[in-house]
């Protein structure tokens, strides 16, 4: 896809989201940005996030039951999901036996499995109240 122009607000946008500790949601994004640029609207960063995205800047992690949140790492990788309090994180990739990706493509009669999205569930650290050295 084109990329579109490059603007104050997008600039920013993509850095909040590339320096954030976490997969921030766009309410996370807004407050970071407005402290750099005080009359940005949350509708805009919505916009940006979604143009973001669109791009294949930043990677969107919709949730079934909460924000969607934006990834800043668009290799491909898997994340595990805290069952507990929703925090997410990178794995990095796996090599999926070729006998699983041929039985979903059969299972489900497509041509080709071309992408494959895997998310983890578990608990965190420190919902199960393990000190990381």
């Amino acid at each position: 896809m084109a990329r579109s122009r490059q603007t104050k607000q997008k600039a920013a946008v993509l850095a909040a989201v590339r320096r954030a500790p976490h997969h921030p949601d766009a309410k996370w994004v807004y407050e970071e940005v407005s402290r750099e640029i005080p009359n940005i609207s949350l509708g805009t960063v919505y916009r940006v996030l979604a143009a973001l995205s669109a791009e294949g800047l930043i990677r969107e992690c919709r949730q079934a039951d909460g924000p969607s949140l934006y990834d800043a790492n668009t290799h491909e990788h898997l994340h595990i999901r805290c069952t507990r309090c929703g925090r997410i994180e990178d794995v990095p990739p796996v090599q999926l036996p070729d006998e699983l990706l041929e039985a979903v493509r059969k299972a489900s009669a497509f041509a080709k499995v071309e992408e494959v999205r895997l998310e983890f569930g578990g608990i965190c650290p420190s919902c199960a109240g393990i000190v990381q050295v």
